[in-house]
């Protein structure tokens, strides 16, 4: 049984670069009337079972208090191959420094594989640091769902860097589920431009519920002991991409 599907992982690694951006986009530090923002980039991502490249390209609105942004990207897995998906993300800001948002992706290989993702959650916003809590559901046309609880962040650490970290627990249903988190840098040489990078740890595990344990992507592959046990062992994950912002 998959745990968590190449959807999955593109939509928690490589998106979370389009993640950041789209929040980037519709939760502006000051609220302005009828003001439009986009992006453009790529994204390499090694996991542990899987490497994937893309481009990403979005473009957001804000007006007063409820903001929208809209993004296609391009996508090539190891696993499920060529692809595209499309990304909706919505938000209404409830306080000054705090806001709702909700996120809708839809996934489409060009070999057939179909899936959808859901993630919701509340924002919490100081000056240019940002604090996200979420709840995200990964479900494939097939029927295979995976649910998880991610904690997003951003803090700025000086006019041009900023820091990043990441970390989710993900379960598939009774005895299936694993951890994974990341750690990062954002890179801004000049304006408009960012550069950035990421280093993680993925977790495989693995169910032993009377019959031969069954694998969770994209956590590492697990050792079972003689008397039915298991040991859950944990591998690097590594994402770079580069952005393109205006105005």
């Amino acid at each position: 049984m998959t745990f968590e599907s190449s959807a999955s992982r593109i939509a928690r690694r490589r998106i979370p670069g389009a993640s950041l951006l789209l929040l980037a986009l519709v939760l502006a530090p000051e609220a302005r009337a009828a003001s439009l923002s986009a992006v453009g980039g790529c994204d390499y991502y090694q996991g542990p079972t899987s490497l994937t490249r893309g481009v990403v390209a979005a473009v957001g609105m804000d007006v007063a208090h409820a903001s929208v942004a809209l993004a296609a990207v391009r996508y090539d897995d190891q696993q499920t191959g060529l692809g595209a998906s499309g990304i909706v993300t919505g938000a209404v800001r409830i306080q000054p420094t705090v806001a709702l948002a909700g996120q809708v992706t839809r996934f489409a290989g060009d070999q057939g594989y179909r899936a959808w993702r859901v993630k919701l959650g509340p924002q919490l916003l100081l000056g240019d640091s940002r604090l996200a809590l979420s709840y995200a559901r990964d479900q494939e046309d097939q029927g295979a769902i995976t649910q998880s609880g991610v904690i997003e962040s951003e803090i700025p650490m000086t006019l041009r860097l900023k820091g990043r970290a990441s970390g989710s627990y993900a379960s598939a249903g009774p005895g299936l589920h694993g951890m994974q988190g990341a750690v990062g840098l954002g890179w801004s040489p000049v304006a408009r431009l960012e550069l950035a990078g990421e280093l993680g740890l993925a977790q495989r595990a693995a169910v032993t519920s009377g019959s031969a344990p069954h694998s969770l992507l994209p956590f590492l592959p697990s050792s079972t002991t003689k008397d039915g046990s298991s040991e859950n062992r944990f591998s690097p994950t590594a994402l770079v991409s580069l952005r393109i912002s205006t105005p």
